[in-house]
């Protein structure tokens, strides 16, 4: 487990400078209070006793399917503390993973809130949802989307595909496309794989935005990277690092640009962000969009 005092120090530093340079950039409107400025994350779970959550966690879900550890030690729970993890669970394998990503998000935005949903089941052993869950959560969302004034989802998640074409879910495609429909992009992690081949699912589903890491330019050696790539993103922040931490920067990014630029549809806010990029490389890999927010909010 990474040292998570240093993180969380690291992040706060992170947290300020982003603040003033977003707002020295693109002046107050751009953390405007606005439809769709809460980002859903879909995770572990988190720590409640980061000082940074306080009034950042606007509702919470769990959703478990292997073991009943949601906090009422049911399969699921819905309302304050359901995504929470005790100290027990954080200190299991990953569970740390949904704190950092929250983190990684307020320090590109901190003008945003969040919708948690606790989708690993956490005992012995972090444990991943169903295909199936997903489903249904994404399903929540959109019907709760006005309740919560859900912008964006990111799933800083995956798992690994090396068959040739991606194991395309019709119902998955049809929640994505459902969200997009009323502009909320659904964001994944395409994975830390050294794989240039393929992407993680569900990031290489239809209509999923999948996001590789990159810093300084370079796509970095261990993020995957498929024909079929969506976009790259900053992919270190303090000491986390992954195409995690670049699913959290561009979801982030993304709802930025929304509070800024409200009029904008999902279409356009792509377009935008693709007419923006700069371009991530490596020696292998060539040519990947890369979010530029600086440019992308001029």
């Amino acid at each position: 487990m990474r040292d998570t005092k240093r993180v969380l120090t690291i992040i706060a530093v992170v947290s300020i400078i982003a603040y003033f340079v977003m707002i020295s950039i693109s002046g107050a409107k751009a953390y405007a209070s606005s439809t769709g400025s809460n980002i859903a994350i879909i995770d572990t779970g988190y720590d409640p006793s980061v000082a940074s959550f306080k009034d950042k966690v606007v509702y919470e879900k769990c959703v478990n399917w292997l073991e009943a550890t949601c906090p009422n030690g049911k399969l699921s729970m819905d309302g304050p503390g359901s995504a929470q993890l005790n100290v027990k669970q954080l200190g299991t394998g990953t569970a740390m993973h949904g704190t950092e990503m929250m983190l990684n998000s307020i320090a590109t935005n901190p003008n945003t809130k969040f919708i948690f949903i606790r989708a690993f089941s956490i005992n012995k052993a972090v444990i991943a949802p169903l295909d199936t869950d997903i489903v249904n959560i994404l399903n929540w969302v959109y019907a709760n989307k006005d309740t919560y004034n859900i912008g964006a989802v990111t799933m800083s998640y995956g798992r690994a595909i090396t068959s040739p074409i991606c194991p395309n879910l019709t119902s998955l495609t049809n929640a994505v496309n459902q969200l997009k429909s009323v502009n909320i992009p659904v964001i994944a992690a395409a994975g830390n794989n050294y794989d240039y081949s393929h992407i993680d699912f569900p990031s290489c589903n239809t209509g999923v935005i999948s996001v590789g890491a990159s810093v300084n330019g370079i796509h970095q050696l261990y993020s995957n990277y498929s024909p079929s790539i969506s976009f790259d993103a900053l992919g270190q922040i303090g000491s986390t690092n992954g195409t995690s931490t670049a699913t959290q920067v561009f979801g982030a990014g993304w709802v930025a640009i929304h509070q800024a630029k409200p009029s904008l549809s999902y279409s356009q806010i792509y377009s935008l962000i693709q007419q923006t990029a700069s371009i991530s490389t490596n020696q292998y890999i060539k040519s990947v969009p890369t979010l530029n927010i600086v440019a992308a909010l001029k």
